[in-house]
């Protein structure tokens, strides 16, 4: 592979490790997402990744792909249904989606479905994101098979230092979405007693396609969002706090959704030819939480209980307008007829819940000492999914309900009650000055309670459901050792699970016109992983070297399976578990700090995977990135650039591509520049400007592709953007 010839680069690269002179110790990050405590990133067991706030910062990001995009190992496909595109979710080393935790401040974001994604937090209210990569379900429950992701929202105290008050405002500018954000933030730190109120508006269009595509394979969008957040602590002591956070985000859009225009004979004996197609989405995001920590007695030194609520809803309606055509085995057609066509898609999820978690030190002899975490928590998930259409012939103003062969109005799947509820214990001793290890157990009982209405009924092809009460225990060992003043490794086994979720377990209509169903499951299992992990780090004055490599197992993977046909011929499909999937891989990481100017870093991932013993083509290629980061002796200049290297996609594909006849598309290898730089005008306004994609490459990316034939309809949709401009300033005080 082209990559794997940069990594000669390291042992030359290691020669910079040795004791530089001239220039400030670099400290390290402080993570809690990879034990419950705080921890170096260098004594981490298993690997974490920190994007910080100024890192965010410094590279104008948008979106939820955009912060991660230079984290080597975690990537943020792009999707597209029902003419609509967005980030669909995370992955991390090789898996992802539904498979992967998300949470805000340590609260589940909602679910993603069909044509919304997962892109719900907005970055502007971030202090940091951490990142666990590996089964994570020992420490954070269910769906945790690929990992972790942990956004922190900011702190009341990180704005100044004492007391005082504080106040900023940015305005930032994306060219290839034309996306404008205008964000303030204001709040005072006095006398133990904190709180901040900040507002953000985002305008945005659709992305701007690359110079090689055509501006008929986009579909305008003009949109905007807003956020809010207001956060208060009052400190009654250094350990008792109390802690009160609202957060709101919404976001609205209208698409002309140009790629579904034309005719299409997938209804036959109907010719649709589609003239014209609006979409018209909106949603939002609610939180309100309440975090009071507390001092302890001779069970815990200090303890904390969260109460939490959120509300997710998000709608999408599409008007249509439209020419049918009805073919007839006797004489010629009718003329073809004007409909119009209505459609109104909703998904709506509530999440309230209580955490109770405590923390004690113990200490047995003058070395060994063990940090130990250990709580409750308990959360409730409401689920409902509601679909309506209707098609109106526009010269006799007949209104049908059986719309391109599926009935409304209805629901895909019941609403449903889910219930988790977990006892957990993370345990990190200290066994003497160069031995430590870590004990995570985790016990997760989860139920599924299915609403049956008339509405699910109304579409279901049987109302047989699943009513599941599944428990997991998830386990997670490590050890840490050290190997003389600068080497340590660590090996680590970590589990996951996932447990049958209400679409999975109870999806079920029909559509008549293309004779398939979808039919519910009772007897799903929850799906299980267990990961492996050795490492070896070395950390020297002003440098940092690993290198790890894992293998991650999973078992009875829930996938769409032929499940034969009904009695009236009508073939059905079910999830089922059906696969065995096996992904290993290696991670090399460097950064070292060259003088008091110039740190520079280096990252590379490769993993490869098997399902049934089949080569995994849903893997990405091997990536690398690299890093450097200049500031002037004053702090006034700041000047960073990447290099972005993916190899070539997968091999060994099928020879045509699903039931379309074509070639499985595959990707060449391709490297993307990206250069930013800031400019401190005084202490108070400081204006930041960055170019992406700087040499104009035509690229996709491989977790958004992966799948799809080499002539798909949509494949232009997912390409990322040309060379493209941001630029911001921001004011504080």
């Amino acid at each position: 592979m082209f990559i794997k010839r940069y990594l000669i680069l390291v042992p030359l690269i290691l020669a910079t490790c040795f004791d530089l002179k001239g220039q400030e110790e670099d400290v390290e990050e402080v993570v809690v997402i990879s034990s419950k405590v705080p921890v170096v990133l260098s004594e981490v067991i298993g690997s974490v990744a920190l994007i910080t706030q100024e890192d965010m910062e410094d590279r104008i990001v948008a979106d939820i792909g955009d912060v991660l995009s230079k984290t080597v190992g975690v990537s943020v496909s792009t999707d597209t249904a029902y003419g609509r595109y967005y980030n669909d979710g995370v992955s991390i080393r090789g898996l992802g989606g539904t498979r992967v935790n998300i949470l805000i401040d340590g609260i589940r974001v909602s679910d993603a479905y069909t044509g919304y994604g997962r892109d719900v937090v907005d970055p502007e209210l971030l202090k940091k994101v951490e990142i666990l990569k590996g089964p994570s379900s020992a420490l954070y429950g269910s769906d945790g098979m690929a990992g972790a992701i942990s956004y922190i929202t900011k702190d009341p105290f990180d704005f100044v230092t004492g007391d005082g008050a504080f106040f900023s405002g940015t305005y930032a500018h994306h060219a290839d979405t034309e996306h404008t954000k205008v964000a303030m933030l204001g709040g005072f730190a006095f006398d133990g007693v904190g709180a901040y109120i900040q507002v953000a508006n985002r305008d945005r269009s659709e992305m701007e396609l690359h110079d090689d595509i055509t501006d008929s394979a986009s579909n305008p969008f003009t949109g905007d969002g807003k956020s809010f957040i207001s956060k208060v602590k009052y400190k009654f002591s250094e350990t008792v706090a109390l802690t009160v956070t609202f957060d709101k985000q919404t976001w609205s859009g209208d698409w002309i959704l140009n790629t579904e225009l034309g005719t299409s004979g997938a209804y036959f004996p109907r010719i649709i030819t589609t003239t014209s197609s609006l979409g018209d989405d909106e949603g939002s995001r609610e939180r309100l939480s309440f975090s009071y920590d507390f001092s302890g007695n001779s069970f815990f030194d200090v303890g904390s209980i969260k109460l939490y609520k959120q509300e997710t809803d998000q709608q999408q309606i599409t008007n249509k307008e439209r020419l049918v055509l009805t073919m007839s085995n006797f004489g010629p057609p009718a003329p073809p007829m004007p409909m119009a066509v209505f459609r109104d898609f909703q998904f709506n999820q509530s999440i309230s819940g209580i955490t109770f978690e405590m923390n004690k030190q113990l200490k047995f002899g003058e070395r060994m000492i063990h940090d130990i975490v250990y709580g409750f928590n308990t959360e409730t998930l409401d689920t409902q999914r509601y679909r309506n259409s209707s098609e109106t012939n526009l010269i006799t103003r007949e209104v049908s309900t059986l719309v391109d062969g599926e009935q409304y109005p209805g629901k895909t799947f019941p609403d449903t009650e889910t219930v988790r509820t977990a006892f957990y214990l993370s345990d990190r001793v200290t066994l003497s000055e160069s031995t430590t290890g870590v004990l995570g157990v985790r016990f997760d009982n989860h139920e599924l309670n299915p609403n049956v209405d008339r509405l699910y009924s109304n579409t279901a092809v049987s109302t047989d459901v699943a009513e599941i009460n599944d428990s997991e225990t998830s386990l997670k060992v490590g050890l840490l050792q050290d190997l003389g003043d600068r080497f340590s490794a660590f090996v680590q086994y970590a589990e996951g699970f996932r447990s049958p979720d209400y679409e999975s377990a109870n999806l079920s209509f029909t559509n008549f016109a293309r004779n398939y169903a979808i039919i519910s499951n009772p007897n799903l299992e929850s799906e299980t992983s267990s990961g492996y992990e050795i490492g070896v780090r070395a950390n020297f004055d002003y440098s940092r070297f690993s290198v790890a490599a894992y293998t991650n197992e999973y078992e009875d993977f829930i996938d769409s399976a032929f499940a034969g046909f009904s009695n009236r011929g009508v073939m059905l499909f079910q999830y089922r578990n059906l696969d065995e999937v096996t992904i290993d891989g290696y991670e090399v990481s460097f950064d070292t700090v060259l003088n008091d100017n110039l740190d520079i870093s280096f990252g590379y991932n490769s993993s490869n995977g098997e399902k049934n013993n089949e080569n995994l083509t849903s893997i990405n290629p091997a990536e690398m990135i690299v890093n450097f980061n200049w500031k002037s002796n004053n702090n006034r200049f700041k000047f960073s650039g990447y290099m972005t290297r993916f190899d070539q996609s997968t091999t060994g594909l099928p020879a045509t591509c699903g039931r379309s006849g074509s070639a499985c598309l595959t990707l060449p290898s391709y490297t993307i520049y990206d250069v930013f730089s800031s400019f401190k005008v005084n202490e108070n306004i400081t204006l930041k400007a960055g170019v992406r994609n700087l040499t104009d490459q035509k690229y996709w990316k491989w977790g958004s592709v992966n799948g799809l034939a080499v002539d798909s309809a949509n494949l232009d949709l997912l390409s990322e953007p040309g060379m493209n401009v941001n630029a911001s300033v921001n004011v504080r005080f």
